[in-house]
């Protein structure tokens, strides 16, 4: 827009000195008159200075005070319309403030002075554009559950302005969830005007949602007066939401088109663009998971608490019981919280599922533990393979109401992890002696392989099952031949006609079975049509992104094959064959890891055995790697990747990730920039493979490649690439880097030399990054953490770098939660550390404790005076000086006395006398954690410049001093420096 082509102007420098002292002048004349001189200035440099915010600290502490505290209503109305001209001009580097003034601002909307109520809204709309909706939304919850009917009139209307510049629920998902039920409550507010204002947000919401909204709402669907008003609003919503895009196409430099003109193809285009947006909404409230709206609960807290004494009982009554309770709360509560207790409960069902020979209890776990996987999803995953065997071995019970609840318990298991995690399963029971679970099991690989399309069902496991069934086919009982004929007629349709014929084998070859398999092949599409991936395996698999980052295919990949040979076109072989029979891939049941092999790809053409080992070694990426024809036979357990110079393993028939050689050139960023809200609130990956899975949806496959690699060339090659990046699209992608940074900060592979590059970079790219979520703050502040108690003091001082970097973009109220997990590190240097780090915090920031949340407060006194109590010497004193800032914040808090009192006779004295010190200002200093300089070598011209990082330190170098704690002659642990 606009905006971008402007020169950023620093309109503090131009600020007169005068005015800003008259700021905190006791005179309210002059205190408005300098605000207004600098709204002035502002309005007539719209774009300012945004290189160092720091800038800003000043100005934005002070206007926080008149907030909070001017009595003048004209001057708080000026400081308003200052903190949202503020907001306009600095935009996202605005972001580090909105925790210090965002309060403040809503505070105000309880005023009801006509000044402050014309100049918040504006304000609002500005601080709530330069931040993330997560951000704003726990304060913004608070002020919602006060009484104040001019607060919630205010705040109604600022949500309704909000939702109108989201393009679809998944953008603000968390926000909306957070919100909805406090305006639920809103519209049975006793004051008419609040009631009006909560339906006119809530159809926002629904224009959103849609009517996966219902399930929020409560009984509020059964007052038809307020639907009625919510369906009115959400309609005025969709026409204004379709006015703003127009508005925005317009901006980028589009033409307006006039409602109701005709098309070049007849047809009549009534809404232009802001129609499709519309539409585009409309679909995207359709497609809205109602699962993902819930919030999850643990099971152990809403289920009976006898359930395991019950369950173990003799009689069969008792545990038909138990299992019936257990189902009626699963039934209530569709989504459950992963926890270490849930583990045992799934195992104590599993083995009644398994040895129980009641068949109504039976009946009653496999029902039990197929709503549990529902409400579980992918966190299923883990228990789901030993279920899926139990379940193949329940098969060969004849009584149908049991086989019915076990069909449903197999197929919930099957829709939360890859069939690639049970093949070996898969494989046994069709191999089984008994002919009813061979059946039920070709039955169940029918069905699972009528929900995959080529894109998401991997290759390996592809290989391996359709050599089972092969085998399958010619098995002396006659409803075994015909469940392996609909198994493979599903696979026929999935893969399509060329690669399922490679996949047969000597089926193939059978005209009479083949005959049988394209005719049930035939039935199937007749009645569910081409091969479409189901919703469970596109979230396993992530089909939807990958379809469009792959190249465009060729006819040969479609699943209807025998439509290209139909036309005259010459069908391509595929170099495929079917898995021995009785091969079982080589994973272990015991530590299953997810899957990483790719997805079946078809080849042009067979290259010969010289031509394929002659060839290149292409980069592969999970689900995007070349045919199995174009690579190399491996022949070895370990292949040696190009330029890396490690060997990577490979585990059983799985794809080598890292077997390219890696480049620059091509990796970059795919697809939306406006899906990181979604990757967010899908879930929170830790591990690599997680990790791998999502960024594979936003990056080119060298991007993959770069991101995969662990050796010294590869980290600083993807260092390099996000470097290079603008500051735009690492905020758009911040959830990539941050959870690539916290799996390499927090790798014991990392060589230090490395973390001397890594970290700083870090800290750098942070900054371009802007506002952070809370999700993205709580995977890298602690793998910081972890650095910070490291052995060299040049990695500490670099890892403390990036948290203050952090605290400075931000906001110290903001990264003060994530740092109180290192006050619980068994690690002396980190803990101290981290102490420091919060004393320094306190000091420069006098209001940090007040600011903060209930939860930071309750959760930072304990832990801090635990550590009063350390056995190391240091680690009391940084503790003592945390307290002294503390102390100076929370003197007059119940909390914080509450705890004193509670202290052990030694620690409370300890305490007592330091306090006391500090009144009189005869208590040391506390340590000052300043960034550790770096040495410097002369250049041939005479310059200096910062020494390379190295292994060895160089030659002539002075060493750094050691780091000492003031009132001790000992060098800090772990500095380098041994007493002789």
């Amino acid at each position: 827009d606009e905006w971008d082509y402007l020169e950023e102007v620093n309109v503090m420098e131009m600020w007169p000195a005068d005015q800003r002292k008259n700021v905190t002048s006791t005179k309210w004349a002059e205190r408005k008159d300098a605000l207004q001189a600098l709204l002035e200035l502002i309005e007539k440099n719209p774009r300012l200075f945004a290189k160092s915010t720091t800038v800003y600290g000043e100005i934005i502490d002070e206007l926080k005070k008149i907030l909070l505290k001017d009595s003048n209503v004209n001057v708080v109305a000026v400081a308003i319309k200052v903190v949202g001209a503020l907001a306009r001009g600095l935009r996202r580097h605005f972001g580090g403030f909105v925790g210090m003034i965002w309060t403040p601002l809503l505070e105000k909307a309880k005023d009801k002075k006509a000044g402050v109520k014309e100049a918040l809204p504006s304000c609002l709309d500005a601080v709530a554009a330069t931040c993330t909706l997560d951000r704003i939304s726990g304060p913004l919850a608070e002020q919602m559950m006060k009484p104040s009917s001019d607060s919630k009139l205010m705040l109604d209307a600022f949500i309704y302005r909000i939702l109108l510049t989201l393009p679809n629920a998944q953008a603000g998902l968390p926000f909306i969830k957070e919100i909805t039920p406090l305006l639920v409550k809103h519209a049975s507010d006793a004051d008419t005007n609040v009631r009006d204002g909560a339906c006119a947000a809530l159809g926002g919401v629904r224009r959103l949602m849609g009517s996966a909204m219902d399930g929020m709402m409560g009984t509020l669907t059964q007052e038809t007066p307020k639907m009625g008003k919510i369906t009115a609003a959400c309609e005025k919503a969709t026409a204004e939401a379709a006015e703003l895009e127009e508005a925005r196409r317009l901006a980028s430099g589009g033409e307006r088109r006039e409602g109701g003109e005709t098309s070049a193809a007849g047809g009549s285009d009534e809404s232009g663009e802001g129609g499709a947006a519309a539409s585009g909404s409309a679909a995207a409230a359709a497609n809205l998971d109602p699962w993902t709206l819930l919030d999850a609960v643990e099971l152990e807290a809403v289920m009976d608490k006898n359930f395991t004494t019950q369950l173990a009982q003799k009689k069969w009554q008792d545990r038909k019981e138990a299992l019936e309770g257990l189902e009626k709360v699963l039934v209530e509560k569709k989504r459950l919280q992963p926890s270490a207790e849930l583990g045992s409960i799934v195992a104590m069902i599993n083995k009644v599922l398994e040895k129980d020979v009641n068949i109504t209890v039976t009946a009653a776990a496999a029902a039990c533990l197929s709503l549990m996987a529902a409400a579980l999803r992918a966190d299923f995953a883990a228990y789901a393979p030993k279920m899926i065997a139990v379940c193949f071995d329940k098969f060969k019970e004849k009584k149908t109401a049991v086989r019915e609840k076990v069909i449903e318990c197999v197929d919930a298991a099957a829709n939360t992890v890859s069939i690639e995690s049970f093949t070996e399963e898969i494989l046994a029971g069709l191999a089984k002696p008994n002919p009813a679970c061979r059946s039920q099991t070709a039955l169940f690989v029918s069905r699972l392989l009528s929900q995959h399309t080529m894109a998401t069902l991997p290759r390996d496991a592809a290989k391996a099952v359709a050599g089972g069934l092969v085998k399958l086919s010619s098995d002396p009982d006659s409803e075994c031949r015909d469940s392996s004929f609909s198994a493979l007629a599903s696979l026929l349709r999935c893969v399509g006609e060329a690669v399922g014929r490679n996949l047969m084998g000597e089926v193939a070859d059978d005209k009479i079975r083949m005959a049988k398999i394209e005719k049930l092949r035939d039935d199937l599409v007749t009645e569910k049509g081409v091969a479409k991936a189901s919703e469970e395996m596109k979230r396993l698999h992530g089909e939807g992104m990958k379809s469009q980052a792959a190249p465009s295919r060729p006819a040969a990949y479609s699943s209807n094959g025998g439509a290209a040979a139909a036309a005259g076109r010459k069908q391509t072989t595929v170099s495929m064959r079917p898995a021995a029979a009785g091969v079982r891939p080589a994973t272990s049941s015991a530590a299953r890891k997810p899957p990483t092999s790719t997805p079946i790809r078809v080849a042009a053409s067979r290259p010969s055995t010289a031509a394929a080992a002659a060839a290149p070694r292409q980069s592969s990426m999970s689900r995007r790697s070349p045919p199995l024809s174009a690579r190399p036979t491996r022949s070895n357990s370990n292949v040696r990747g190009i330029g890396s110079g490690r060997s990577t393993p490979i585990h059983g028939s799985r794809e080598n990730l890292a077997s390219g050689p890696l480049t620059l050139d091509g990796a970059r960023f795919i697809g939306d920039e406006t899906g990181k809200e979604a990757r967010l609130a899908e879930n929170r990956p830790s591990s690599l493979s997680d990790f791998l899975r999502l960024s594979s949806l936003v990056s080119s496959p060298p991007l993959i490649a770069l991101l995969r690699a662990e050796d010294a060339v590869g980290i600083q090659m993807t260092i390099k690439f996000f470097e290079a990046q603008s500051p735009s699209i690492l905020s758009a992608h911040s959830d990539i880097l941050t959870r690539w940074l916290s799996l390499r900060l927090s790798a014991t592979s990392t060589p230090p030399t490395l973390l001397q590059r890594l970290i700083p970079a870090a800290a750098k790219l942070m900054g371009d990054c802007g506002f952070l979520s809370d999700q993205e703050l709580s995977m890298l502040v602690p793998a910081a953490m972890t650095k910070v108690g490291d052995t060299r003091e040049v990695i500490r001082s670099d890892a403390r770098s990036l948290i203050f970097s952090l605290v400075e973009s931000m906001g110290a109220k903001t990264v003060l939660p994530y740092l109180l997990e290192g006050l619980k590190s068994k690690i002396i240097r980190q803990k101290m550390d981290t102490l420091s780090i919060i004393s320094s915090l306190l000091s420069k920031d006098s209001t940090l404790l007040a600011s903060s949340t209930v939860v930071t407060i309750k959760k930072l006194i304990p832990l801090l005076l635990d550590c009063l109590a350390d056995r190391d010497a240091l680690t009391r004193t940084a503790a003592l000086n945390a307290c002294v800032g503390v102390e100076s914040q929370l003197r007059e808090r119940e909390e914080w006395k509450t705890a004193i009192a509670k202290l052990p006779a030694k620690e409370k004295a300890m305490l007592v006398d330091r306090l006391a010190k500090a009144a009189n200002g005869t208590a040391p200093a506390p340590r000052q954690l300043a960034p550790m300089p770096r040495p410097t070598v002369t250049t041939g011209g005479g310059a200096t410049a910062p020494a390379a990082a190295a292994a060895i330190r160089p030659i002539g170098l002075p060493r750094p001093t050691p780091s000492v704690l003031p009132g001790s002659r000992l060098p800090r642990p772990g500095s380098g420096f041994v007493k002789k």
